[in-house]
């Protein structure tokens, strides 16, 4: 339009906004950037020449937010304002410009030094768009000094072959490697620092087809894997375990899933499950990553400290896993009941969390590592034998095992409140070491019985109030008494020096899981032969032994209500004395609380002497 001195310009809106607001969103995929990529790069090939046409376009101006993007991420180069019209057969000519027209974080720095233009100057904004999507991250942070300009940055992780360091996770966890390979040379190219050796748009397109076709064809295998076919569960199935997804069936809930305790018959067997179904019924290629990498992890780690995947469900828009549902529930649930999780059973819990992490952060036989990045306690599930379970594997990164050593970015962080790593908050680069700050954090909640988050106004996180207690050496301040009566001083002094180093600030200062098991490990013996010398003179008795032939033959029809001395001495904590009712003429009663049939009770405990057993037998076994 050009009336009444108004010069304007109109053109189609794009409903979907600027390339800009999309770098860092985890939805605009990996296979969505790719066909960003190409779709520039065929327009960039259309403007820098066409054979129907005469001339040739420089655009001079190319970034990400002059990229629009359609309802359908279809992208549209705008903003020609300032490009350079020449003719076709002067296409590979360079031009003198009085005027440099400058984008910084895009601009070719051939061009702004000497300001002679040419395609190739478009090459180099390209490749910073590129990047750009590569990374999930603009070409320019202001408020990041040290990693300013994002050109300086990638060619830097590019040569040291470090680049994953600077892509963000949820990016790079999609990608086929040699998809990436062909892309990240692609992108490094396009910023040679010599004119004559960056590519052609012509040359750029076809290398961008063969990255996108390589992408799809590794996201068309693990759709259609057969590799997870044996572990579909028939939705069906599902619904009669859970009773149709009864309310009183829901074990927890939160903003975006329902877990649901059912029966199911698999492979001939009744077993306990724990069903996990998504609430979001809308195709999100974010939860679907987590679901799918969920699987994956689960069906090819198997250790007795992780939870078993017994398999899922994605009939009629259904997002479920199914896993062995252990029946005590989540360690968060235990943490302030010094009786039933007595100081040994805790050592024990603690050294099945670290073998664990030992086998998911690097395993010989295994090509790849593993970082959890949700280590909590509501984390660890726990069998009947008060055996640890490590579960939740949504957000878990799997990385080569070659690279279990580095550290990487992402931009939307994955932790539980309560146990993130400062530094990977801080820094948003997340390695093996942040699992090491978590794991620090649930031996502190075991050791203080305590939860991670507290409801009080000065000291709401357990890892301020650890740090400051340790520091002092006052840590009995913050122990459950009951819990420290029980302990071993050399088993405590391991295990809280173990804990305090694994929330040093400097990561890598903090010891790494294979050193935790072995410490974790000396203080559970420490305990021990501390317990084992405790009950030596009692257990050295054998009450059978002052039993007659005719009293033992009776006692078989009561066999089943034999218990075990370990489950005896954690309900009464050790025979505490505490715990004690009052003494009689024959031993000690004593008050506990006992698990028996999933529940617990409260019962009464009568210890007779061992000197008193001899001659009172007959008493005590008519009792019973």
């Amino acid at each position: 339009m050009h009336e009444n001195d108004e010069k304007i310009i109109i053109i189609r809106r794009e409903t979907g906004g600027s390339l800009e607001l999309y770098l860092s969103d985890p939805l605009l995929t990996w296979v969505r950037r790719l066909e960003i990529c190409v779709g520039l790069a065929n327009v960039l090939s259309y403007i820098h020449y066409d054979e129907a046409r005469a001339f040739s376009v420089i655009h001079r101006n190319i970034d990400s937010l002059n990229v629009l993007l359609n309802g359908d991420y279809e992208p549209k180069l705008c903003e020609f304002r300032l490009s350079v019209k020449i003719n076709a057969s002067q296409r590979h000519l360079s031009f003198d410009t009085e005027k440099v027209c400058n984008t910084p974080g895009y601009t070719d720095p051939i061009y702004l030094e000497t300001k002679i233009v040419s395609h190739k100057s478009d090459m180099y904004s390209f490749g910073i768009v590129m990047f750009e999507l590569l990374c999930g991250r603009k070409a320019v942070i202001n408020d990041d000094e040290q990693n300013k300009y994002l050109a300086p940055v990638a060619i830097t992780h590019y040569r040291k072959e470090k680049l994953h360091e600077i892509i963000d996770w949820d990016i790079l966890k999609q990608m086929d490697p040699q998809s990436f390979d062909i892309f990240s040379k692609t992108a490094y190219d396009c910023l040679n620092d010599e004119l004559s050796q960056r590519p052609t748009i012509d040359e750029i397109v076809p290398r961008l087809k063969k990255a996108l076709e390589l992408q799809l064809e590794h996201q068309k295998v693990i759709i259609m894997s057969k590799e997870f076919a044996h572990l579909k569960v028939p939705l069906e199935d599902i619904l009669s375990a859970t009773n149709n997804f009864a309310e009183e069936n829901v074990i927890h809930t939160s903003e975006f899933e329902k877990r649901y305790g059912g029966q199911l018959v698999w492979s001939g067997e009744l077993i306990e499950i724990r069903a996990r179904r998504w609430l979001n019924k809308e195709r999100d290629d974010e939860k679907e990553q987590q679901f799918w990498m969920e699987i994956s992890l689960l069906s090819s780690l198997k250790h007795k400290n992780l939870v078993s995947l017994v398999g899922f469900c994605i009939e009629n828009d259904e997002n479920i896993i199914i896993i062995r549902r252990e029946i005590k529930g989540s360690l968060c649930l235990y943490l302030s009941d010094p009786v039933l999780l007595t100081w040994v059973r805790r050592l024990e819990i603690c050294v099945g969390i670290a073998h664990a992490l030992s086998y998911i952060h690097y395993d010989k036989p295994r090509d790849f590592s593993v970082i959890h990045r949700c280590i909590c306690s509501a984390s660890v599930i726990l069998n009947d034998d008060w055996e640890p379970k490590l579960s939740d594997f949504e957000f878990s990164m799997k990385i080569k095992a070659f690279q279990r050593h580095h550290s990487f970015h992402t931009n939307k962080l994955r932790y539980e409140l309560g146990y993130g790593d400062p530094t990977y908050i801080e820094t948003k680069r997340v390695n093996h070491k942040s699992d090491i700050y978590s794991f620090g954090i649930v031996l502190f909640e075991l050791l203080c019985g305590m939860r991670s988050i507290r409801e009080h106004p000065d000291n709401k996180y357990l890892a301020t109030l650890a740090i400051f207690h340790y520091k002092k050496k006052i840590l009995d301040e913050i122990i459950d008494p009951v819990l420290r009566k029980q302990m071993d001083p050399e088993a405590l002094n391991v295990f809280a020096e173990t804990a305090y180093e694994c929330l040093n600030e400097d990561r890598s200062q903090r010891p790494n899981i294979d050193e935790i098991v072995t410490r974790l490990e000396i203080a559970l013996k420490l305990q021990m032969e501390r317990q084992n010398a405790g009950s030596a003179a009692f257990k050295s008795t054998c009450v059978e032994s002052h039993v007659d032939k005719n009293t033992m033959s009776s006692l078989k029809d009561v066999s089943h209500f034999k218990l075990s001395f370990e489950d005896v001495e954690s309900a009464t904590n050790n025979f505490a004395a505490e715990n004690i009712i009052e003494e009689f003429k024959l031993g000690i009663i004593y008050k506990g609380r006992l698990l028996q049939s999933e529940q617990f009770i409260d019962i009464i405990v009568k210890r007779f002497d061992t000197s008193c057993i001899k001659d009172e037998n007959k008493k005590i076994w008519s009792g019973i």
